[in-house]
């Protein structure tokens, strides 16, 4: 699927415009986490979400369907905020991306993707370029305050119910794990296959909750391996964008950042939405650093030809 999705969705970009597709894509996943935060207010005495799930997680109603959207855009929001030109631009970024996160740790109380987006948006403050070095730390923890303000008493729920509660999504993740190594040794190589959570008689979720680790059990060694790949050239890529302070870097580092933490709960290469969204991140990654290289050689003929 990776590889279909590939091809066709880089030659996109070459024809038609990556701007205009990345800003309807960022306004399609503010829009969608808009519409959940009305339903989580109105629920249950007005549904207007209908088909998707709603469960509970302690005394909170959660819905998290399609909410990879909008953890996807939280990323794009991030480098639309570093590169608005006015405030007025800044202010719009930072309410859409409040409403992003408010709709992820308010709504989903996916704990996994929380953590992973928090820790991503503080690295990358810390990483651009654009304020000074006390603006940076500045900003930091002006986010954290306000985070753990709104948020604080929601994260401890989420915490202390991830850590200590031996029937919840911890304990179970375990069990997972257990049941992952104990079979991966009569298929260490090629795994035993992509479809093997559907098709073969495996009593765990294995296909989402285990990550890099589920991953190996569905292709094995070589999985791992041609994955490995694929992450170092994305790095490799992306710290080429961003020594040439080239600031489209910030939404491939904080990207990155979110994919290796989480990737202990859910790995981009085999779960369907998750690829999806990364093809689409790495095609415009290998279209930004190809732009910016022809730019740079167009900048050089430019020069020569003056002399």
């Amino acid at each position: 699927m990776l590889f279909i999705l590939y091809f066709p969705t880089k030659k996109f970009y070459r024809i038609n415009q990556k701007r205009a597709f990345s800003l309807l894509f960022t306004l399609l996943g503010v829009g969608y986490a808009g519409l959940n935060l009305i339903q989580y207010f109105l629920y249950p005495k007005v549904i207007f979400l209908q088909g998707i799930n709603y469960a509970f997680r302690g005394d909170s109603v959660r819905f998290y369907s399609g909410f990879y959207i909008t953890v996807t855009v939280i990323f794009f929001l991030i480098y639309y905020f570093f590169n608005a030109k006015n405030k007025l631009l800044k202010i719009l970024c930072t309410i859409a991306l409040f409403c992003n996160m408010m709709y992820l740790m308010e709504v989903t109380l996916i704990r996994n993707a929380t953590f992973s987006v928090l820790f991503a948006i503080f690295i990358i403050i810390l990483l651009q370029k654009e304020y000074k070095y006390i603006w940076k730390l500045t900003l930091v923890l002006a986010a954290a305050s306000i985070f753990f303000f709104v948020f604080g008493a929601n994260l401890n729920t989420l915490l202390q119910s991830a850590l200590e509660d031996s029937t919840g999504t911890g304990a179970f993740r375990v069990t997972l794990y257990k049941y992952v190594f104990s079979n991966l040794i009569y298929s260490p190589i090629f795994g035993y296959g992509f479809i093997s959570p559907y098709s073969i008689n495996v009593p765990y979720n294995i296909h989402v909750d285990t990550g890099f680790v589920g991953f190996i059990y569905e292709f094995g060694l070589m999985g791992l391996i041609w994955a490995i790949i694929l992450l170092l050239k994305f790095i490799k890529l992306t710290i080429k964008l961003y020594k040439n302070n080239n600031k489209k870097s910030y939404l491939y580092i904080s990207y990155i950042l979110y994919t290796i933490v989480i990737a202990l709960f859910n790995c981009p290469f085999n779960t369907k939405e998750l690829i999806v969204y990364f093809v689409i991140i790495y095609s415009l990654l290998e279209n930004d650093v190809k732009d910016m290289e022809n730019e740079y050689k167009l900048k050089n003929i430019n020069s020569y030809s003056s002399i």
